[in-house]
């Protein structure tokens, strides 16, 4: 986030401002913020079909936890894996595979929702189902589309209504 907000930083200028970032960002996690159209919807017809659903992010745990709970979804997400979690990121496939294990699942069993790279790239090397999220935080002139995924939605309302991707 600092690289893109003070893209004429010094690297080492940046570092230097890392920790209060993090301190700053890690009380304000949930201030002001709202998920992306239809991710409410999704979740509830992913529930309502008795599937379960979690994150594996970049994001250091202890924030990815913060903004789990700030929008009140401790109970719902069955299994969340952090960046700091294991000593392995994205697009290593270690953390979905340990998301995976956490659930009791084959990664063939599941399907995993990114709006990087690094997912689509992650959930191949891991044996699952990749899907390009067109929606999401990328960086200018950054194509989706050329990510390889096996498929991309344009929001989530369209990937609730693949039937081919979620089990009725």
């Amino acid at each position: 986030m600092l690289s893109v907000a003070l893209p004429d930083l010094a690297e080492c200028e940046r570092e230097a401002l890392l920790a209060p970032f993090l301190a700053f960002y890690g009380e304000a996690l949930a201030v002001d913020s709202v998920v992306f159209p239809g991710i409410a919807e999704l979740l509830s017809a992913i529930e309502a079909r008795g599937l379960r659903w979690g994150i594996v992010t970049n994001k250091p745990e202890g924030l990815a936890v913060g903004v789990v709970e700030g929008f009140g979804w401790t109970r719902r997400c069955a299994v969340l894996v952090g960046g700091d979690t294991l000593p392995q990121r994205k697009p290593d496939p270690a953390p979905i595979l340990l998301a995976c294990e956490r659930l009791g699942i084959a990664p063939g069993e599941a399907i995993y929702v990114g709006d990087d790279e690094r997912d689509v790239v992650a959930a191949r090397r891991a044996g699952m189902v990749s899907v390009a999220a067109l929606w999401g935080y990328r960086e200018p002139g950054d194509d989706p589309l050329q990510w390889g995924a096996d498929h991309a939605c344009a929001d989530a309302r369209e990937l609730l209504a693949r039937t081919d991707l979620l089990p009725a």
